[in-house]
């Protein structure tokens, strides 16, 4: 792991810059928040390329629908409020139609922080995954990241990437392949517990599994990537073998990693502890002191972990 902390955001731009030299279809769409997801060079560099529609998300999403039956490869960056939130309806007549393009949602969950409950969406997850024909995926570091943007933009589906606001240590290296539905290990040594972890939780869980194993536990840290599709196989091998599945996200416990674990596992009896937002709303605060106060720093999932397990031997 290089222990850098970088904002998987902060490289949008860069990334859109790659995929426009090769893409000349690609257009970007910005709703007035260039700056915060990181759109300012694709800007400079592309003008007639980058649409800016203004506060107006819902008109945007329309838009991206049309320019994409045109022929064209549509993205629409916005925090996650704005990109699934607001045009939800919007999305799911793309969707109910098979229009193909790429939303991006930055500054997800408690990543916003001191903007508070009114930004801090912790329910964007819940509400893509059920929209039929659109795939939802978490990437975690700023490779991973890139790759899945290189990987979903200008294909057959519409998809939703969900980048994170927090810097985070980059896990993997730069070109690493970005599968969709197909997660990986992290730390692969045991089954008596298993972190299933996405995005911006990775590192948290990973810290988490450490101190763990020290307790003389068997423990397997997954990075999922992408909520839908889901790596039900692996999830399900897993639950068979493991003692306790655990999943932990930046969203509420309801409608997002927890809650399609939970479908999924439910089907061979797991045992499930689920770790995120307890159905409220956000606040203004520092994104970490929202995660002590909500149990999603390492040591908070350290020991909500021990108070659940029934494995765990003093």
């Amino acid at each position: 792991i290089d222990t850098r902390l970088i904002a998987p955001r902060d490289i949008i731009g860069k990334t859109l810059l790659q995929i426009a030299d090769e893409d000349k279809t690609l257009l970007v769409l910005d709703c007035d928040l260039g700056r915060s997801t990181r759109l300012s060079s694709f800007e400079q560099k592309f003008p007639s390329r980058f649409i800016q529609l203004g506060s107006q998300e819902q008109n945007a999403l329309s838009v991206a629908t049309g320019l994409s039956i045109a022929g064209y490869h549509p993205v629409l960056v916005s925090f996650t409020m704005f990109s699934i939130g607001l045009p939800w309806t919007q999305i799911r007549m793309a969707a109910y139609a098979h229009v193909p393009f790429t939303i991006i949602g930055t500054h997800p969950g408690f990543d916003i922080g001191p903007d508070g409950g009114t930004h801090q969406m912790l329910e964007d997850l819940a509400l893509a995954r059920v929209i039929p024909w659109l795939d939802v995926h978490t990437p975690s570091d700023i490779h991973e990241t890139s790759s899945a943007m290189r990987t979903l933009i200008g294909n057959d589906k519409l998809n939703y990437i969900r980048i994170g606001r927090q810097p985070v240590p980059v896990y993997y290296p730069a070109g690493v392949k970005f599968t969709p539905g197909r997660a990986d290990f992290w730390m692969d040594k045991g089954c008596d517990v298993v972190l299933i972890a996405d995005g911006s939780m990775i590192f948290n869980a990973y810290e988490a599994a450490r101190m763990l194993a020290e307790k003389g536990m068997g423990i397997s840290v997954v990075n999922i990537r992408s909520i839908k599709p889901l790596d039900e196989d692996l999830i399900l091998q897993l639950s068979k073998e493991s003692k306790l599945i655990v999943t932990i996200e930046n969203h509420s416990i309801y409608g997002g990693l927890g809650g399609a674990v939970a479908e999924l596992v439910s089907t061979v009896g797991c045992r499930l502890l689920r770790i995120g937002s307890q159905d409220k709303f956000g606040e203004s605060a520092s994104t970490d002191e929202l995660r002590v106060k909500h149990g999603l720093d390492s040591n908070s999932i350290y020991l909500n972990i021990l108070k659940f397990s029934f494995c765990y031997k003093k």
